[in-house]
């Protein structure tokens, strides 16, 4: 989630505003992505940009947001709510996302949004066996591309290690 190479990115917006483009992001948060998801709010309130969801990822369920450790959820759960209590976000259900004058509050309602989604979810029975699965996929993954998850998510060491990575 979190956007390291905004340049592209910044040259889109850059003609937004003498073209009246209309720019968004698509996002589809999982097991990794989701804990940085505060950068990329951050980045849409700063840039006054939408992202329209394209859902949360279900498949492949190993990489389900509902199977983060606990420890991590509640990180992220803790970045979610220092940015509505900097922006002063509440939930104004706006039905008309693409609004130019209604972006700050759509990004709040999206914001909102993802913490009830953080704080409500419910582990899954089979999260044990869908953990070991996502060391398998990551395995399996790594060996063709000879990097390593822990590379860009050191903060999952504990967790990916606890379940035989």
């Amino acid at each position: 989630m979190c956007i390291r190479d905004r340049s592209n990115i910044d040259k889109f917006l850059a003609l937004r505003s003498s073209t009246g483009l209309y720019i968004s992001l698509r996002i589809t948060p999982n097991i990794f992505t989701i804990s940085e998801i505060d950068q990329l709010f951050e980045y849409m309130i700063e840039k006054n940009v939408i992202a329209e969801s394209c859902n949360i990822l279900f498949k492949p369920e190993c990489l389900r947001v509902e199977l983060l450790p606990q420890d991590i959820r509640q990180q992220t759960i803790d970045k979610i709510e220092k940015l509505i209590v900097k922006y002063k976000l509440i939930k104004s259900d706006t039905i008309n996302i693409r609004r130019s004058d209604l972006i700050f509050n759509v990004i709040g309602d999206m914001v909102i949004d993802y913490h009830r989604m953080l704080t409500t979810y419910i582990v899954p029975y089979n999260a044990d066996v869908l953990r070991q699965q996502l060391v398998t996929f990551l395995k399996s993954f790594e060996s063709l591309r000879n990097n390593s998850i822990l590379d860009y998510a050191p903060h999952y060491t504990e967790f990916l290690r606890h379940h035989g990575y």
